[in-house]
């Protein structure tokens, strides 16, 4: 839950997560999940669910989500480094990685 915003991992194949050791405020979390119909109800979860303000001294606040296929990717920083990444710029990449075909969500 404190990585995912998933009450339950039962969905889930395969997850790997990036976020700092300290300083900044990010957390990239990807998964594959077991069948592709489940993508957006776990974007979606994950998107509603995962708390922005997990860390001690900061907190994100921009957030997005976007699943293609079996494979979501949810993605949340602070404003702050907008100049380093952003939603967008992740949202970018995720829809390069996959061909471009990606709901977003948020």
């Amino acid at each position: 839950t404190y990585y995912t915003g998933l009450a339950d991992g039962s969905k889930i194949a395969e997850i790997a997560i990036s976020e700092p050791m300290m300083g900044q405020a990010y957390s990239l979390v990807v998964v594959k999940v077991n069948n592709a119909d489940d993508a957006a109800a776990v974007a979606q979860e994950m998107y509603d669910n995962i708390d922005q303000r997990k860390w001690i001294c900061v907190e994100a606040d921009t957030k997005t989500a976007a699943y293609a296929g079996d494979v979501v990717m949810f993605f949340m920083v602070n404003a702050d480094f907008a100049d380093q990444v952003s939603t967008d710029s992740m949202l970018e990449a995720f829809q390069a990685a996959v061909g471009g075909e990606a709901a977003v969500i948020g």
